[in-house]
């Protein structure tokens, strides 16, 4: 396996659960301003799983905060950007959230 197992893993559960990652998003963003998705993946016991966490623009570490800024100044409003966790890598990736509701 290398990363774009993983990588691949993370884009087929978006899809997947699209509806309910944007309800998510929604959510969080309504009740405590904006923030990104983490997409976190783990295994434990032989078992898989991906952890869907909603996390505030201000409690963002510098670096991934950096990222999210200078990426926003080139996207429109409807992107909203997700922070994928796998064993091989982090990465930032941006999402139309248009595209998560249909």
């Amino acid at each position: 396996m290398d990363k774009t197992y993983f990588r691949q893993l993370i884009l087929n559960f978006i899809d997947k659960n699209k509806q309910e990652i944007a309800k998510i998003y929604q959510t969080h963003a309504e009740q405590n301003g904006s923030g990104i998705i983490v997409l976190d993946y783990l295994e434990e016991d032989n078992k898989a799983n991906i952890n869907v966490i909603f996390v505030k623009r201000d409690s963002l570490p510098d670096e991934i905060l950096t990222q999210v800024n200078e990426r926003s100044k080139e996207n429109n409003s409807h992107i909203i950007y997700m922070y994928m966790i796998t064993p091989f890598e982090e990465q930032l990736i941006e999402v139309d959230f248009r595209d998560l509701i249909h």
